[in-house]
């Protein structure tokens, strides 16, 4: 399914708040930076809204973006308790609220902060209720929890942060209904070009009453696995895959984002996206050599204490297990990593997982 578009509809995507210096931080840093930059574009932003979420499905990115985004400016918010609350209270009164996080103040500060903060009205209510839609990036998934878990978590503090700054006293009937969005970028195998929604839902126990739904309907999750080159055809996970890919190069991203979605990017959006082609290449690259150096040298070591035969053999898969547990890390795809390595696809996972 391509997304049809007509040419004098073309968007471009100039904003000169991602015309900012990425910063003294590390190539890895720079480019999960890059990244949040692109979903922080408010056409970015509209495309989610689309297909991600129920109150936005029957209207036009242009008009999503133009009439239903408030302002998205560069600021960091925390995520835990006493952070959010003090940040939220400018969301008060109609002021211009969102935010984004650079990775590297994140580490630096020590602290949890939400990548990308923005309001969204409700286009099909009678009476203006906002939306608080939080959109994360992720390199890959966590071993140790699901991302689920961790949105819902997300999702809880966009809750109750808005007592004391959205609404006081008793009156609950202001909440706000909130969003944790996810994009994973390197899921797991059986997980790529999926799309998850997870909500509350009414389950009548014993007779037959139900609840408005607006009231309890106010926790959001949507978690997005995107897969790789050219292996979805639906609308958003098409879309987000050349975005923010590291297999196309910025000439192929223009072309596609141009010709199929209608989106005409040009200056510190280009600048953006072939700064993210840049990094990906010199981080594969050093992950690669970084990897041929440790299982050299681990293949020494274990032939002093093996025989040089046997030292050479578990040195070399060694070294490939490091250099595939690295490039991994560096968000490189399990298929090329196992064509860089020689070995099967299924051993590369069984490394990974551990």
């Amino acid at each position: 399914m391509i997304f049809p578009y007509r040419r004098k509809d073309v968007i471009v995507m100039n904003e000169e708040n991602l015309g900012r210096k990425l910063g003294q931080t590390n190539e890895k840093a720079q480019y999960d930076s890059c990244a949040k930059r692109l979903l922080g574009e408010k056409v970015v932003l509209a495309m989610i809204l689309k297909y991600a979420t129920t109150e936005f499905a029957n209207y036009s990115i242009e008009e999503i973006r133009n009439r239903y985004i408030e302002s998205v400016e560069i600021e960091t918010r925390g995520v835990d308790m006493d952070e959010t609350n003090v940040e939220f209270r400018s969301w008060n009164e109609g002021s211009e609220i969102a935010g984004e996080n650079v990775e590297s103040v994140t580490l630096t500060e020590g602290k949890v902060v939400y990548d990308v903060l923005f309001r969204a009205i409700a286009p099909a209510e009678r009476i203006t209720i906002q939306l608080i839609i939080n959109v994360e990036a992720q390199k890959a998934e966590p071993s140790k929890y699901e991302l689920v878990t961790r949105g819902e978590y997300y999702c809880g503090r966009m809750i109750s942060s808005q007592k004391g700054s959205i609404f006081e006293n008793s009156d609950y009937q202001k909440l706000r209904k909130v969003y944790s969005i996810w994009i994973c970028m390197n899921p797991k195998a059986d997980r790529r070009n999926t799309i998850n929604a997870y909500t509350i839902e009414e389950h009548s126990l014993v007779g037959e009453y139900h609840a408005d739904r607006k009231s309890y309907d106010l926790m959001n999750v949507i978690v997005i696995n995107l897969g790789g080159k050219g292996e979805s055809e639906e609308p958003l996970l098409k879309f987000l895959e050349v975005l923010l890919s590291n297999e196309r190069v910025p000439e192929e991203k223009r072309k596609v984002l141009l010709e199929d979605y209608g989106i005409e990017t040009t200056g510190s959006m280009e600048k953006e996206m072939s700064d993210m082609c840049n990094l990906s290449q010199g981080i594969e690259d050093r992950g690669i050599a970084l990897g041929k150096e440790q299982g050299l040298a681990i293949g020494k070591e274990l032939g002093k204490e093996l025989g040089k035969e046997q030292g050479i053999t578990l040195g070399k898969e060694e070294q490939a297990r490091e250099s595939a547990i690295q490039m991994y890390q560096d968000q490189i795809p399990v298929e090329k990593i196992a064509r860089y390595t020689g070995y099967a696809i299924e051993k590369i996972q069984g490394w990974i997982a551990g």
